[in-house]
C-alpha cells in the first residue's frame, strides 16, 4: 500500500483517476488553505489529518482525523473521529465518533456512536447508536435510536462465507520482517499458532492473531505488506459489535497481494 501526502489543490488534482496499488492520500494542508475532494479514486481511500480543511463533493468519500475540519456536500461520505469537525449538506453522510462534531443539514443522514457536539437542522435525519446524546435541533428532526447488531460466527459467514469450513482472512504485516505491527514478534510464514489464545469472544483486543476479511480492512489498521490466509471456522472468534477484524487460534499464510 501506498501513501500521498497533499498539501495543495493543485497536488491533488495531478492525481490520477484509478491506483493499480491501494493507495492512502493524506490532506495535510495548512489551516488556510481548503482542499476539495470532487469524486473518489478507484482503490484509494482519503484521510484528513492534523488541521486540514476538506470539502468533499459528489460521491467522494473522507475519513477525518485530529482537528480537521470536513464539509460533506452531495451525495459524499464523511467518518469522523478524534476532535474533527464535520458540516453536512444534501444527501452527504456521516459516521460520528470519540470528541467529533457534526453539524447536518437538509437530507444529510448522521450516525452517531459518540459525539461531543451534534447541531441538525431541516431534514436531517440522526441515528444514535448504542448512546442518549443532548443536541440542537432547528425543526422536527427525526431521530432513531438503535442497537448496534450483535454477531456471531454464523452472522460472520453469512457476510464473508467458508468454503468447507475455510474462511480467507486478510493480515497486514511489516513489510521488512512479516512480523505483526503491533508486538513486533509473531511471523506471519507457513502456519502460525497464536502463543496466548483467549476464545472468549467478549474480548475484542490480545488473545489472538487479528485478521481482517477483506484487504481493505486490513489495511486500515496497519500500512504493510497485506498477506492472504485461510482460517478454519473453528478457529475463528467474533466479537459481537465489530466484525472489521477477528480473533484467530491458528491461520495458515497462502501468499502475498499484489
Amino acid at each position: 500500500m501506498e501513501t500521498i501526502i497533499v498539501k495543495t489543490q493543485a497536488e491533488l488534482d495531478v492525481l490520477p483517476k484509478s491506483f493499480n496499488e491501494f493507495t492512502v492520500i493524506e490532506i495535510r494542508s495548512p489551516a488556510n488553505v481548503m482542499i476539495g475532494i470532487p469524486y473518489h479514486r478507484e482503490s484509494s481511500r482519503v484521510v484528513a489529518r492534523e488541521s486540514s480543511r476538506v470539502e468533499a463533493w459528489g460521491s467522494s468519500s473522507v475519513e477525518a482525523r485530529g482537528s480537521s475540519s470536513v464539509v460533506a456536500r452531495g451525495s459524499s461520505s464523511v467518518v469522523a473521529w478524534e476532535s474533527s469537525s464535520v458540516v453536512a449538506w444534501d444527501s452527504s453522510s456521516v459516521v460520528a465518533w470519540g470528541s467529533s462534531s457534526v453539524v447536518a443539514w437538509d437530507n444529510s443522514f448522521t450516525r452517531i456512536f459518540s459525539c461531543s457536539k451534534l447541531e441538525s437542522y431541516h431534514h436531517a435525519i440522526v441515528t444514535l447508536q448504542d448512546f442518549e446524546c443532548d443536541f440542537v435541533h432547528k425543526s422536527d428532526i427525526p431521530v432513531i435510536k438503535t442497537k448496534t447488531f450483535q454477531h456471531d460466527i454464523k452472522s460472520f459467514l453469512e457476510i464473508y462465507p467458508a468454503k468447507r469450513k475455510i474462511v480467507v482472512l486478510y493480515k497486514s504485516v511489516c513489510p521488512e520482517t512479516n512480523c505483526d505491527f503491533y508486538t513486533g514478534k509473531i511471523k506471519y510464514e507457513g502456519i502460525v499458532i497464536c502463543p496466548d489464545f483467549d476464545p472468549n469472544p467478549e474480548r475484542q483486543c490480545g488473545g489472538g492473531l487479528h485478521l481482517s476479511p477483506t484487504p481493505e480492512l486490513a489495511r486500515s489498521y496497519n500500512s504493510g505488506k497485506v498477506l492472504e490466509c485461510h482460517v478454519h471456522i473453528d478457529d475463528i472468534v467474533i466479537y459481537g459489535t465489530d466484525i472489521s477484524k477477528v480473533r484467530c487460534r491458528k491461520v495458515k499464510v497462502i501468499r502475498q497481494l499484489k
